[in-house]
């Protein structure tokens, strides 16, 4: 009887053992399974054109992207007057193979109001940021800025509105 109690556990030993080698053996496979699998789709990956969305919900590959240019980055109004408002603007050329949108045009304060093309800029075609800037109760040195944020590869471009504004006289 101690012969077969023995025996029974000397097999449930040798068969956990082996059942322990078929486990780590099915993991190792798995694993390097897993990991060729990982590097086809990093292969594949990069032999595929990198793509974004555009703005209808299409992609385009990154080689179709919208490349924004200004005529300048900053506006110099010289010295006015408080009370004054300050005209002026900005001319973006869409320098890309895709159309160009500017999808959001904001001031840095209420005292500064841009208005912008909002249709598509077709390659090679330009559009306009204008502004006006209302300078009562502005007194000194002013910098304003303008962010436009569009589906150019750079997606935000500041722009700059700077003067004087001397105190109106009493």
């Amino acid at each position: 009887m101690k012969k077969v109690i023995l025996l029974s556990l000397l097999a449930v030993i040798i068969i956990s053992c082996s059942d322990k080698k078929s486990d780590k053996k099915d993991a190792e496979t798995k694993a390097t399974t897993q990991s060729t699998s990982s590097v086809n789709n990093k292969a594949e990956a990069s032999n595929m054109p990198e793509t974004s969305m555009d703005v209808n919900g299409g992609s385009t590959t990154s080689k179709e992207l919208p490349v924004i240019d200004f005529d300048k980055r900053e506006f110099l109004f010289g010295n006015v007057e408080e009370g004054e408002i300050v005209k002026g603007g900005f001319i973006i050329e869409n320098k890309g193979t895709a159309d160009l949108i500017l999808t959001s045009v904001k001031a840095s304060c209420g005292c500064t109001v841009p208005m912008y093309t909002k249709e598509p800029i077709k390659p090679g075609e330009s559009g306009e940021i204008e502004f006006s800037f209302n300078t009562k109760g502005r007194a000194g040195t002013q910098s304003k800025s303008i962010t436009v944020k569009s589906n150019a590869e750079k997606e935000t471009e500041i722009l700059r509105i700077k003067g004087v504004v001397e105190k109106k006289a009493s």
